[in-house]
């Protein structure tokens, strides 16, 4: 086929032909790059749904973990509670026989001493075995006692 149109019609048909091309390159570059833009929200809005979910599985594995430690910390507190329980009642089940010992040894007669001395908590009477010079200061000392 013979061209037969003049040097400048070439050159104007040539230029719409590259400015076409053109034209295409750059229309298949701005969909590539909205297609990237597309495919880049998408996943982000993916990886945030993920994340949200995971938060929310951390948050409840929190809390069971917490309520763990708290029914561990309930229990520990339980038995703590059973322990002081039992030393009050100990305490409390006990004869303080100190005040009572005072109130023998300023009684007792000089030249006196005890050789043993035993308390029975069920029936609540104190045993004492020692010597003493004579009866009387004997029955004067257990007068006093008695008083």
């Amino acid at each position: 086929m013979i061209n037969l149109l003049p040097p400048e019609d070439k050159k104007e048909l040539l230029f719409k032909r590259k400015l076409k091309l053109i034209l295409i390159f750059e229309l298949g570059f701005l969909l590539f790059l909205i297609s990237i833009a597309l495919i880049a929200f998408s996943v982000s809005t993916y990886l945030g749904g993920e994340i949200d979910s995971e938060k929310t599985n951390i948050f409840q594995k929190e809390q069971d973990i917490d309520l763990d430690k708290i029914a561990d910390f309930q229990k520990e507190i339980k038995v703590l509670n059973e322990k002081t329980k039992d030393i009050d009642t100990f305490y409390h089940q006990q004869t303080y026989l100190a005040g009572i010992l005072e109130k023998i040894s300023e009684k007792l007669p000089a030249g006196s001493y005890l050789n043993n001395l035993s308390f029975s908590q069920t029936s609540n009477t104190l045993n004492l075995s020692g010597f003493v010079l004579t009866r009387d200061d004997l029955l004067t000392f257990k007068r006093s006692i008695e008083s």
